[in-house]
């Protein structure tokens, strides 16, 4: 149970602090339309881990993996929760760093320098840890 940045030895435990109040209000937003969505959601993103793990990818992404159209996925509850793409997809990363922290794979984040990158941050192998 280890994520670290890629530029970063320390071991991060938590999504950052300041997401943190973001993070609980769509989880209460989540769970006050559909208490057992959770449940369903986080082995969803969770697979997008096991894949890498797995190596049947090389990374795991929200751009990546959750593509445009969450419909019939779970993950749409996060968008019928929010109504809000941008926030639908930044919870949804959050959740995802939450699940590498938690997977008994250690993996790394990195977040490309590009602004205009499509992917925020991606999650791989931390190839120091094999």
């Amino acid at each position: 149970m280890t994520l670290r940045w890629v530029e970063d030895d320390e071991p991060v435990t938590d999504i950052p602090a300041n997401r943190q109040w973001f993070f609980r209000q769509v989880e209460r937003a989540i769970n006050d339309l559909d208490p057992e969505a959770l449940a369903r959601v986080r082995p969803e993103i969770s697979a997008w881990l096991d894949d890498v793990a797995a190596r049947v990818t090389d990374h795991a992404s929200v751009k990546q993996n959750a593509c445009k159209d969450w419909n019939p996925y779970e993950r749409q509850v996060i968008f019928n929760a929010t109504e809000n793409w941008d926030f639908s997809r930044w919870w949804c990363g959050l959740l995802l760093m939450k699940l590498a922290i938690e997977h008994p794979t250690p993996f790394m984040a990195y977040r490309p320098g590009d602004p205009d990158s499509e992917i925020a941050i991606a999650y791989f192998l931390d190839s120091r840890s094999l």
